[in-house]
């Protein structure tokens, strides 16, 4: 009955959030009228627009460790009222995460000792199995999507008469984020090595924000590719 509850009222906040259009567009998990296949899609595109133009593009695919367990309640709690959530269900919520006394289950029956959160040995998260973490996680990231949009270098995508662009920071589904840079308008493209720079830049600012709201970055899942192109005498590109 609480998982119902709770599922009930955070959907009502995600579709609600999404109706005022307070989400960061980047962040397509959860929310309704985002599918998994669109951040793949635009990986296609801009892929499809560095060989049609010769730009550079470095893109840095993040995964977060852990991501629902590691989410600190405070900052839900704040996220929630921030985005209109009532504040009786706010507190029906920290509340029980705060009091819930977490015992084994094994074929020998439930144990009778327990844990429970306390401020000597915290207890994170708000479970993997409850129906409002991926709300929970849509909101967090959401927030921290537009803290490094506000900071970091980001990536510029433009028509070839420089009437339409876009500005991408970063774009991700659930805790699986991809960050990029480039320096599409400049005549002559920077160095692999430029780029970097660039990139390493907007990675540790996202490792930053994670960290201070509660994440870590799983560094083994993590990866980096770039597209770089050289030129012959005559030309002719050589990526």
């Amino acid at each position: 009955d609480f998982n119902l509850l709770i599922g009930v009222k955070w959907r009502e906040l995600l579709h609600d959030a999404t109706h005022k259009n307070t989400l960061h567009p980047g962040q397509h998990g959860a929310r309704p009228g985002h599918e998994a296949t669109t951040p793949v899609f635009m990986e296609e595109l801009k892929t499809d627009i560095c060989y049609a133009s010769h730009k550079s593009l470095l893109n840095f695919d993040n995964d977060a460790t852990s991501c629902y367990d590691r989410i600190i309640t405070a900052i839900a709690s704040i996220l929630g009222r921030a985005n209109g959530l009532h504040r009786n269900i706010v507190f029906v919520h920290a509340r029980t995460l705060r009091e819930a006394k977490y015992k084994l289950k094994t074929l020998l029956g439930v144990s009778e000792e327990f844990y429970s959160h306390c401020k000597i040995f915290p207890i994170y998260g708000t479970l993997q199995g409850s129906a409002n973490s991926p709300v929970i996680w849509t909101l967090v990231s959401s927030t921290l999507f537009d803290c490094h949009e506000q900071e970091g270098h980001g990536a510029t995508f433009m028509s070839p008469d420089r009437t339409t662009s876009i500005h991408i920071s970063m774009v991700g589904f659930v805790d699986d984020s991809t960050g990029q840079v480039n320096m599409f308008t400049a005549d002559i493209q920077p160095s692999p090595e430029a780029l970097a720079e660039l990139m390493k830049i907007d990675a540790q600012l996202w490792s930053d924000l994670l960290w201070v709201s509660g994440g870590r970055l799983e560094l083994p899942k993590c990866s980096y590719h770039q597209i770089h192109f050289d030129f012959f005498s005559d030309g002719t590109p050589s990526m």
